[in-house]
């Protein structure tokens, strides 16, 4: 996985490409979100209240939401919705990263 790193991404950018793999890696593996059959990235009006339910009962919802205030624009994660997020940055200061963009400048 390095290799791919070194050659898809400009050195400031491995650190947080690492970080927000690792992340994930460990949010699907141990939240509750990622089985309970609920659509958490693109959920309709009604299923929102029920995420948030999931994510306040789930033991990663901390590190979701602190993950998701640095690398997501979609979804509910870390039980707040893209609006929630976009204040919470704000306040916080916190930029939205692309990480997932390959930039090769």
């Amino acid at each position: 996985m390095s290799d791919a790193l070194e050659v898809l991404f400009p050195v400031k950018k491995r650190a947080a490409v690492s970080h927000a793999i690792a992340m994930l890696h460990k949010i699907k593996l141990v939240g509750l979100c990622f089985n309970s059959g609920l659509n958490f990235y693109s959920p309709s009006m009604g299923d929102v209240h029920l995420c948030k339910q999931f994510c306040h009962s789930c033991p990663l919802e901390q590190e979701c939401l602190d993950y998701a205030l640095r690398y997501e624009s979609y979804g509910i994660w870390g039980g707040m919705t893209e609006r929630e997020r976009v204040k919470e940055r704000r306040k916080r200061r916190i930029p939205l990263l692309n990480v997932y963009s390959v930039n090769l400048r």
